[in-house]
């Protein structure tokens, strides 16, 4: 029996959850389905085995959509997965004028809406969409206007389970290590952070920070000055993207993965960190807030009064310093929490099974 076609339309393969999601479960998936990633850009950061992706040859999406038409059309799929606002008119105009019967469903990764093009493009979308995907709960309960009637919908978790091990446990922070991985841009509140990190030097405690990722350069260049002004420029280390073969050398470095995000969907890289036993240190948005408990499995970044309570976190993260033992407890659950949890390949391809 062939395997059901799938195609995955994005924008480009650049550093984010999405993009590093596929990546992560594209070998996976292909064990089970014929699936393959459509990029409407050749600009491409992240590497995917060749066999498994198709862009097109132009860098502006403007441009590429007759190419990826004609790719899609050779490819044939019986499933288009959509993620991101941008590759929407790809599948419509497949619907419409190539295949009225096409299959589509619409992957939604975020808890809202970035600008006025990604609210009208999405929606428009979830008008024609056989079914909709979700990345979390948390997303599907806010998102869920768009589900109409009885429309199936499905839940994808991004967590990747893995057998790479973890660090030995802590029993002493000389100095205290932590780490960001993903995109570098202002929703990730990375100059919150920088200030968390000036009242720790106001208070002598030694720290590493090294950001990982790529992103916005004047966002960037905006963190590298107020990591001048609080004068914690030698404890910032701004590193670059990681491949995922890299990860487990990566994360087994670090003690704490620490992000301050305004909103998020699933937030991956804190699953990833967590199942490597790092400590989180997070605000409660998205799906975060159902997975991360303060001081069972992770630190939250409280509000008093609307403002960011650094003081009671910075209580909080001495007492794993002078507590070893209590840190132990923390990366432990961490790493218990999503042991069992389905994974994002399962998940997938039982959405696609599902849909035909």
């Amino acid at each position: 029996m062939p395997k059901i076609k799938v195609s995955h339309i994005i924008s480009s393969l650049n550093v984010g959850g999405v993009e590093k999601g596929i990546q992560l479960s594209v070998n996976a998936l292909n064990e089970k389905i014929d699936y393959n990633v459509f990029t409407l850009s050749n600009n491409n950061s992240i590497s995917l085995n060749p066999n498994y992706v198709v862009s097109p040859t132009k860098k502006y999406i403007l441009f590429s959509f007759p190419s990826v038409i004609k790719e899609l059309k050779k490819f044939n799929p019986d499933v288009i997965v959509v993620s991101l606002w941008r590759s929407v008119w790809i599948a419509i105009l497949y619907k419409k004028f190539i295949n009225k019967n096409q299959k589509l469903i619409l992957f939604v990764h975020s808890e809202i809406f970035f600008h006025v093009l990604d609210k009208f493009f999405t929606k428009y979308l979830a008008k024609y969409a056989d079914a909709v995907a979700f990345d979390s709960l948390n997303t599907a309960n806010v998102q869920k206007s768009l589900i109409k009637n009885t429309r199936p919908f499905f839940l994808i978790p991004y967590v990747f389970p893995h057998n790479k091990g973890f660090t030995k446990r802590i029993n002493s922070f000389e100095p205290l290590k932590f780490m960001f991985a993903g995109r570098i841009v202002p929703v990730k509140n990375l100059e919150s952070v920088l200030y968390f990190f000036n009242q720790m030097k106001l208070q002598k405690i030694q720290f590493v920070f090294d950001i990982y990722g790529i992103g916005d350069a004047e966002y960037i260049l905006q963190l590298q000055k107020l990591a001048s002004l609080y004068d914690i420029s030698h404890e910032i280390n701004f590193r670059g993207y990681f491949d995922v073969d890299a990860a487990a050398d990566i994360f087994n470095q670090y003690q704490f993965y620490i992000q301050f995000s305004k909103n998020e969907g699933m937030a991956m890289s804190v699953v990833d960190a967590m199942l490597y036993g790092l400590v989180p240190i997070v605000t409660a948005v998205g799906e975060i807030k159902n997975y991360v408990s303060h001081n069972d499995n992770g630190l939250i970044l409280k509000y008093l009064d609307d403002k960011p309570d650094y003081d009671l976190l910075l209580n909080d993260l001495k007492v794993l310093i002078n507590h070893p033992t209590v840190f132990n407890r923390l990366s432990e659950n961490a790493i218990n929490y999503f042991k069992d949890a389905k994974s994002y390949a399962n998940a997938f391809c039982e959405m696609i099974t599902s849909s035909i």
